[in-house]
């Protein structure tokens, strides 16, 4: 019996990449021929998006196939708002921007109903769209207040499943934005917004993290293990490393050595609150210095 079902799951996933793949082979031949105009095909996306998320959210309840669906009713969405603004552009760039951000919402949000593959995807092309909207201005409030909504909602959910390992690698994918800017970074007052950033997305970490694991301890004592000790290490390392390359681009300025010391508060802060964590203080007495070293070698 168990046999028979997974073969029959296996059908159903032959069925479904065979649908697709006819579907797009179709769509491309008319692209080619030249039937369908830009906006046609943008239409067309968008139609195939909703009405796989509406399909994945019919078959929830089947295992894999709602999700699948609905991941790639999610990746079908991304791109057809991506070629609207960017390659065709229908759309203002701003307008192609929020709806790509919406779409990532709406992704994370239906993780929560058919599991984290949709997620996966939603976070994806979350990240990816700053980049898919290109700009050449300096990097300001509007990105970064969508960075933050980004982790939290991802956080939200995380709160309510435990997905540690996704709001995890949403910590260090909105980290490795900061990096990414620093090019764009060409003074303290555009370090600022980074710097603000880097402190608010670890403070939702943190708060989510150790909110989690109190009430895991007060259901259950024994669960104190529960407590996600390595996401924190690697969000509070993460995030003391993105702040010193923030402090090295600008030349060591006080707004810097304000957030750093922030950040290393906050690492003796946890230290001293869970016992797992009192290494923290270490990493960040650690990083700090190095970082003083660096900054005396500059004076010499």
């Amino acid at each position: 019996l168990v046999g028979s079902e997974m073969c029959i799951r296996d059908s159903v996933w032959v069925g479904a990449v065979a649908l697709a793949l006819s579907g797009t082979f179709l769509v491309r031949y008319a692209v080619d021929q030249g039937w369908l105009g830009p906006a046609v095909r943008v239409l067309l996306g968008t139609f195939l998006g909703v009405a796989l998320l509406a399909a994945g959210e019919r078959l929830r309840r089947v295992p894999r196939i709602g999700s699948a669906l609905s991941a790639a009713g999610v990746a079908a969405l991304f791109a057809s708002f991506y070629a609207a603004a960017s390659l065709y552009h229908l759309i203002p760039a701003v307008v192609g921007f929020v709806l790509l951000g919406l779409t990532a919402a709406a992704g994370v949000a239906l993780s929560l109903r058919q599991g984290p593959l949709v997620a996966v995807v939603g976070l994806i092309g979350g990240y990816l769209t700053p980049i898919l909207i290109q700009s050449d201005a300096a990097p300001g409030p509007a990105l970064f207040a969508y960075l933050l909504l980004l982790l939290t909602a991802m956080l939200t959910v995380t709160d309510r499943r435990g997905w540690w390992g996704l709001s995890t690698g949403s910590m260090a994918a909105g980290l490795l934005w900061v990096l990414l800017l620093l090019a764009q970074v060409r003074g303290r007052e555009d370090a600022l917004w980074p710097g603000l950033f880097v402190l608010a997305s670890l403070a939702l970490f943190v708060f989510t993290a150790l909110r989690s694991g109190s009430a895991a301890a007060i259901s259950e004592p024994s669960a104190i293990a529960r407590l996600p000790v390595l996401p924190l290490y690697v969000a509070l390392s993460g995030s003391l490393l993105a702040q010193m390359a923030l402090a090295a681009r600008t030349d060591f300025g006080i707004q810097e050595w304000l957030f750093l010391g922030l950040l290393g508060a906050a690492a003796l802060l946890l230290g001293r609150l869970r016992e797992p964590l009192a290494p923290l203080a270490w990493l960040g007495a650690g990083l700090t210095g190095l970082l003083l070293l660096v900054w005396g070698a500059g004076l010499e």
